[in-house]
């Protein structure tokens, strides 16, 4: 891969599963590349992320469960590359990846992603989870019948159109996949939707004139970028002068969950985006969460950013107002931290088994601009 970020913080000594991991780690580090091994990456892939989402329903977990998880995980491994010659006939037969261009790739794996979502995933449950994330930190979007927005790497449309919904004269959805920006229109022709506009184009050198956009929405997008600090200049850029902007970026520690997605992204880095696909479908995971699996761990740019990191970006484009969202839904990091917090403020353990949660903030555009 000509750009691949490869950041498992809990491979450093200091982490307390650092050697349970670095165990899991080195052993597929030296994989061959061949089908039944292949096979072996999606599986265990698949089991243990499934395993640690298992795990993470207690919110009480420890890390020794955890610790306990990869062993296990390495073990079950270890057994499936030893039975290898048992099944190596009726494994799937697969193309490498051929596409060594992290750009390239991160828009074709999305844009096939992007591709497979139900009516509600699409339609529905993007301004469900929108609306109770602004409701639940005392944010109001409303009084937007005269302003524009811009949904900046839009993927599929599924945020453009939630946006549509908070009632925006008109909103913008901007990506860098052609496959994308035609699933959008699609989606939104399907729906008789016609207050939003699609462009293919780069969040990095966004096709906007500057000052144009009252409210920009960046959810989970420039972590999967080249460059945050360059995406974060484009969005405040096309911002009009005491305009919104909603960014939302992975967080460094992210905790076992992203403990998790960094180590399986060391593992699926060589294996071809639709076999993985395939082979989570023929095992039975809905198209949905075969979505939010393959969200993180095939991409190549998966960057984790500290909140300070963040707020020294937006000092550098002179933003002084802004609002770290401490709440999310049921199902957020940041959400399950809000509520341990309550009940256990002097929680330890707390960093290493969920992170500090996921960066998500609400910042507004100086109406005047130091020069």
């Amino acid at each position: 891969m000509e750009y691949f970020t490869d950041t498992i913080e809990c491979l450093n000594e200091n982490a307390p599963h650092s050697e349970e991991a670095t165990s899991f780690y080195n052993f597929f580090k030296d994989f061959e590349d061949n089908q039944g091994y292949t096979f072996i990456r999606c599986f265990i892939a698949m089991d243990f992320f499934q395993k640690t989402e298992k795990l993470k329903f207690d919110l009480n977990f420890t890390i020794d469960q955890y610790k306990k998880l990869l062993t296990q995980e390495l073990e079950l491994a270890k057994i499936l590359v030893e039975s290898f010659e048992v099944y190596k006939d009726k494994i799937i037969s697969f193309n490498p990846r051929s596409d060594n261009n992290d750009i390239g790739f991160t828009q074709t794996h999305y844009g096939n992603l992007f591709t497979n979502f139900s009516e509600y995933h699409y339609y529905e449950e993007p301004f469900e989870l929108l609306s109770t994330r602004l409701d639940r930190n005392n944010i109001n979007l409303e009084d937007n019948e005269n302003k524009i927005a811009l949904d900046c790497g839009c993927g599929g449309g599924r945020y453009t159109l939630a946006l549509a919904k908070f009632g925006f004269k008109e909103v913008y959805g901007v990506d860098y996949s052609p496959l994308n920006i035609d699933t959008a229109k699609e989606r939104a022709k399907a729906r008789n939707i016609e207050n939003v506009v699609y462009k293919q184009g780069n969040v990095l050198d966004l096709p906007f004139e500057d000052n144009k956009f009252d409210f920009i929405f960046c959810n989970g997008v420039l972590h999967h970028s080249r460059s945050i600090a360059k995406g974060v200049e484009e969005m405040v850029r096309v911002i009009k002068p005491g305009g919104l902007g909603w960014l939302y970026l992975i967080n460094r520690l992210g905790g076992i969950h992203l403990d998790t997605i960094e180590l399986l992204r060391s593992i699926l880095k060589p294996v071809d985006q639709e076999y993985a696909r395939k082979v989570l479908g023929i095992l039975g995971i809905p198209q949905n969460r075969i979505f939010y699996i393959l969200d993180h761990v095939m991409v190549p740019v998966n960057t984790l950013s500290s909140s300070e990191e963040i707020e020294e970006m937006f000092a550098n484009n002179q933003i002084t107002e802004y609002k770290r969202l401490e709440r999310g839904v049921d199902f957020d990091t940041i959400e399950k931290i809000w509520n341990i917090k309550q009940s256990n403020p002097n929680d330890k353990d707390l960093i290493w088994r969920y992170g500090t949660g996921e960066h998500r903030y609400l910042f507004r555009k100086p109406i005047i601009q130091k020069s």
